[in-house]
C-alpha cells in the first residue's frame, strides 16, 4: 500500500521537472533563442514551487487531513479543464517586456497544473504520516522518491523525450502523465480514508514549529545561496556554449541531486566536502576574474565548465546538508519546506530581477560564490548545536565592502588616462586596506589561515568587479538578451563588440582600412564576387546585425535589410561614436526589430539575391533558425539563382551534418569553407556554409579550391525540424573548426 504513495510522489516530481524544458523550448524562437528564456522560466517555476508549498502548508494548518484530501482532489479534478497541455502565448508584445511576457505565458500555459504538482511532496508526506501504514513512522522516503523522480525527469528529456518525439507528441505525453498522476492521488486519498490514524481520546495535536524556535534565518540563507549559484552557473554555461535544454538541465540536475545526497540518513563528515569546496570555489573565482590568463595556463572552457559544475554540486550539498541537520520534527516540516522554497525564490529573484538592474556584467555569480565561501569558512558552520556567531553578517559585510572599495580604486585607475600615476599614488591606500582587512579577518575568522583565505576570496572578487566595470569599456549594457560591451585596442588600432563571451564584430580605427570587412566576414568576398547576375543588384538580407560589417558589401543605392532582436546591438552598430559601417558604407539600410526567422517570413517572396545568416545567441546559431521549416522560409524569400551564407563558427557544435541532411532533403547544392585568418589582419578563423536552390549558382565557388562539398551523412539523426532537434549528435569536446578542417 505504501508503494502507491511512493510512486505518486515520484511521478509528480518527474512531471514537475519534465515540463520545464518542454514548455520553455517552444518559446525560444519568439525571443531569438536568448539564454534568458531559460533563466526566466526557472524563476517562474521556482515561484510556483513556493506558492505550491505555501498552499500545502496553509491547508495543513487550517484543515484536517481528510478535508485537505477532498479539497486537493477537487482542485485536481477541476484542472482537467486546462488540459491538454499546450503553449498559450500572452496577449501583449513579447519584445516590449520579454521577461514579463515569458512569465505570463508560462502561467497561462501550465501555471495551474504546475502549482498543484508543486504541492505534491509536502502534501503526500502529511497524508502518509497520518495513516497506520508502515510509511507513517518515517515518511522521508517520499522525499527521496520525489527527488529521484525529479532527477529522472531531467535526464529523460534530453536523452529520451527530445530525440524520440516531436514537440506535439511531447505535450501529449505530459498530458497523459498528468492524468495518471490525478489517478494516483485518488488512490492515495482512498488509502488515507481506509488507513487513517485515529487520534487518541484527549490527545492534543502538536503545534506547528514557531518562528521563535526555528532557525528561520539560517533556513532562508542556506536555501537561497545554492539557488542563486544554480542561476549563476546556468547563465554562465548557456551563455558560453549554447542556449539549449541539455546545457540548461545539467546545473539543475546537479542541484536536485544534492538534495538526494544531503537529505539521506547516511552519516558522513561534512568537513571533507568543505575542504574540497575551497580549492574548487577559489579556482572558479580565478577563472572568472582572470579569464584570459586561465586559457593561457591550459584551463580550457570545457575544464572551466566542469570546475564550475563541481563547485555548484559541492556547495549545494554543503548548504543542503546543513539544512537537513537543522530540520524540524516531521509534523513541523510544512514550515520548513515553505522557508526552503522561499529561500530558493529569493535566490532566483536576486539573479533574474535584481542583479541585471544593478550590475552591468554577470557579477552576481562570483559575488554569491565569494559569499558562500566566507559563510562556509568559519568553524561554527559545521556545528549543528552551537548557534551561529552574531558577527557573521558583519564579517561578510566588512569583507565585501573592503573588496568593493578596492574594486572602485582599480576601476578608476583603468578609466584614468594617467593610470600608472594613479595606481602609484593610491598604492599606499590599497596596502592599508589590505592590511586592515587582514587584521579584521584574523579577528573574525580566528586563525591566520582562514583570514588569508578570506582575503584571497575578497581579492579575486575585487579584481573581477573592477576589471568588468564600466570604466574598462567604451560602452557597456545589460538587458534581457545578454551583456554587450564595446572596447578598443589602441595597439592593434581596432574597436570590437563582445556580446557575452562571443566577439560580434571588429572595425579598424585606421582611416585607410576603416570600411574593410573584418572578423568573420572577409570570407564573403568570394561569395559576393561570384553572385549570379540576377542576384548581384537585388536587395540583401542579413539576419544578425553585429556591428554592421556586411554593410560594406552593398553597392550604391542597393537595399539591405538587417534583422536584429537585441536593442543594444542596434544602438552599438548605428552609433558612429563606436562603429561606422552603418553610417559610412554605401547602400540603403533598413533594420527590422524582432526574431530574424519570424520577421523574414513576412518579407516578399523572391526579394533577396543573398541572405546572410549571422545570428548568434551565446556561441551558436539558435536552433530554430536551422530547421527544415526555417530553410523553406529562406528559400521562398530568395531569388531563383540567389545564395544563402551561414556563419556556423562554433567551438563545440559541429553543424555540418545538419546542413548536409537539410540540403539533401531540399535538393539544394551546398559548399563549406574553413577560413584561416592571415597573420596581422583583423580577420578571425571561421566556418561558412553556402546553400543554393540552383546548383549552377554555387558552381563558381569551386574555382578557388577553397570551398568543399559537405561530408555525407546518413539517417535522420541530423534532420532537424521545428518539432525535433538532437543536440547530442553534434556536440563535440574538440573545437568544431578542428572537425571541419579534418573533413
Amino acid at each position: 500500500m505504501s508503494l502507491v504513495f511512493v510512486l505518486t510522489a515520484a511521478l509528480s516530481a518527474f512531471l514537475l521537472f519534465l515540463v520545464q524544458p518542454l514548455i520553455a523550448k517552444p518559446m525560444l524562437p519568439v525571443l531569438g533563442g536568448s539564454p534568458s528564456v531559460w533563466i526566466s522560466c526557472m524563476l517562474t517555476f521556482q515561484l510556483l514551487l513556493l506558492f505550491g508549498y505555501g498552499y500545502a502548508y496553509a491547508s495543513s494548518r487550517s484543515l484536517t487531513v481528510r478535508r485537505q484530501s477532498i479539497l486537493h482532489l477537487a482542485l485536481l479534478s477541476g484542472s482537467f479543464l486546462l488540459l491538454p497541455f499546450a503553449l498559450r502565448a500572452a496577449r501583449f508584445d513579447a519584445l516590449d517586456h520579454p521577461q514579463l511576457w515569458l512569465m505570463a505565458t508560462l502561467l497561462h500555459s501550465v501555471g495551474g497544473p504546475y502549482f498543484l504538482l508543486a504541492s505534491s511532496a509536502p502534501m503526500l508526506q502529511r497524508w502518509a504520516a497520518n495513516t497506520s501504514l508502515p510509511l507513517a513512522n518515517n515518511p522521508y522516503p517520499l522525499y527521496a522518491a520525489s527527488n529521484a523522480g525529479s532527477l529522472l525527469g531531467l535526464l529523460a528529456y534530453p536523452l529520451v523525450v527530445e530525440p524520440s518525439f516531436t514537440t506535439p507528441q511531447q505535450f501529449d505525453i505530459l498530458t497523459a502523465g498528468y492524468v495518471s498522476l490525478v489517478l494516483g492521488f485518488a488512490g492515495c486519498a482512498m488509502l488515507l480514508q481506509w488507513y487513517l490514524r485515529r487520534p487518541a481520546v484527549g490527545s492534543v495535536p502538536t503545534p506547528p514549529l514557531s518562528a521563535g524556535n526555528a532557525p528561520l534565518g539560517r533556513w532562508l540563507v542556506y536555501s537561497a545561496i545554492p539557488a542563486s549559484l544554480l542561476f549563476g552557473t546556468t547563465t554562465f554555461i548557456v551563455s558560453d556554449i549554447a542556449s539549449v535544454p541539455l546545457l540548461w538541465i545539467l546545473p539543475l540536475m546537479l542541484y536536485i541531486s544534492s538534495f538526494i545526497v544531503a537529505f539521506s540518513d547516511r552519516q558522513w563528515r561534512i568537513q571533507h566536502l568543505r575542504r574540497a569546496y575551497f580549492p574548487l570555489g577559489l579556482l572558479t573565482l580565478f577563472c572568472v576574474a582572470f579569464e584570459l590568463l586561465a586559457g593561457r595556463v591550459g584551463i580550457t572552457p570545457i575544464m572551466v565548465i566542469a570546475i564550475t559544475l563541481s563547485t555548484l554540486f559541492i556547495a549545494s550539498i554543503l548548504f543542503h546538508r546543513r539544512l537537513y541537520e537543522l530540520r524540524p520534527k516531521v509534523e513541523d516540516s510544512g514550515l520548513f519546506y515553505v522557508v526552503l522554497a522561499l529561500g530558493g525564490a529569493l535566490g532566483g529573484c536576486f539573479n533574474s530581477l535584481v542583479a541585471p538592474r544593478i550590475f552591468v556584467t554577470a557579477a552576481e555569480f562570483p559575488l554569491v560564490l565569494a559569499l558562500s565561501l566566507l559563510i562556509v569558512l568559519p568553524p561554527d558552520f559545521l556545528s549543528a548545536q552551537q548557534p551561529r556567531s552574531r558577527n557573521v553578517p558583519a564579517r561578510a559585510v566588512v569583507l565585501l565592502v573592503l573588496s568593493l572599495v578596492a574594486a572602485g580604486l582599480y576601476a578608476s585607475s583603468v578609466a584614468d588616462p594617467f593610470a600608472g600615476w594613479y595606481l602609484g599614488g593610491s598604492g599606499v591606500l590599497v596596502l592599508l586596506i589590505v592590511f586592515s582587512a587582514l587584521l579584521v579577518s584574523d579577528w573574525l575568522f580566528r586563525t591566520p589561515t582562514r583570514a588569508l583565505l578570506a582575503i584571497l576570496v575578497g581579492g579575486l572578487l575585487a579584481i573581477y568587479v573592477g576589471g568588468a566595470s564600466r570604466g574598462s569599456w567604451l560602452y557597456a549594457e545589460r538587458n534581457f538578451f545578454g551583456i554587450s560591451r564595446v572596447g578598443e585596442d589602441v595597439k592593434l588600432a581596432r574597436r570590437f563588440y563582445i556580446h557575452g563571451v562571443t566577439l560580434h564584430g571588429v572595425q579598424s580605427t585606421d582611416p585607410a582600412h576603416r570600411l574593410d570587412p573584418t572578423s568573420y566576414f572577409g570570407v564573403l568576398r568570394d561569395v559576393f564576387a561570384h553572385l549570379p547576375p540576377d542576384a548581384r543588384d537585388a536587395p540583401i538580407g542579413a539576419v544578425g546585425l553585429g556591428v554592421g560589417t556586411v554593410a560594406c558589401y552593398a553597392k550604391a543605392a542597393q537595399e539591405m535589410d538587417f534583422y536584429e532582436i537585441d536593442p543594444a546591438s542596434i544602438h552599438i552598430a548605428t552609433d558612429p561614436a563606436y562603429f561606422t559601417y552603418m553610417s559610412e558604407c554605401p547602400g540603403q539600410r533598413n533594420i527590422v526589430v524582432g526574431d530574424g526567422r519570424i520577421n523574414l517570413s513576412k518579407a516578399p517572396d523572391g526579394r533577396y539575391g543573398i541572405i546572410i545568416m549571422d545570428a548568434f545567441t551565446s556561441d551558436a546559431i539558435p536552433m530554430h533558425l536551422l530547421t527544415l521549416e526555417a530553410m523553406g522560409i529562406y528559400g521562398r524569400k530568395l531569388r531563383p539563382d540567389g545564395l544563402m551564407a551561414f556563419n556556423i563558427s562554433n567551438r563545440y557544435l559541429d553543424l555540418l551534418p545538419v546542413f548536409r541532411t537539410l540540403s539533401d532533403e531540399l535538393g539544394w547544392a551546398a559548399r563549406y569553407r574553413y577560413n584561416v585568418a592571415s597573420a596581422g589582419s583583423l580577420e578571425l578563423p571561421s566556418i561558412w556554409v553556402v546553400l543554393a536552390k540552383n546548383a549552377g549558382s554555387i558552381a563558381p565557388l569551386d574555382q578557388s579550391g577553397l570551398w568543399k562539398t559537405l561530408p555525407p551523412e546518413h539517417g535522420n539523426l541530423y534532420r532537424w525540424t521545428d518539432g525535433y532537434t538532437n543536440l547530442l549528435g553534434i556536440l563535440h569536446f574538440t573545437p568544431a573548426w578542428i572537425s571541419a578542417l579534418s573533413k
